[in-house]
């Protein structure tokens, strides 16, 4: 069955080619690619562009319950 994958920390650094609207938030691209993480999961969206998320899905923490929801539990989906 899936679950939810949960990776360790690289010890290697990815230094992003792009600049994000903050730069403040460049280092939770940059984990979310050292990871190979599937999604990035964030309450500012506007912040992590489609055009500069490095092929990163990124998500809002609502699109993500949605996705969880959709994928493990379709029944539950229906019902909300």
């Amino acid at each position: 069955g899936g679950g939810i994958n949960v990776k360790k920390m690289p010890n290697s650094r990815i230094s992003l080619s792009i600049s994000l609207p903050d730069d403040h938030d460049e280092m939770f691209l940059e984990i979310a690619l050292a990871c190979q993480a599937e999604c990035l999961i964030t309450g500012n969206l506007k912040h992590f562009p489609v055009s500069k998320s490095s092929g990163v899905k990124v998500l809002s923490p609502g699109d993500f319950i949605d996705v969880l929801k959709k994928k493990y539990y379709p029944s539950l989906h229906q019902i909300f």
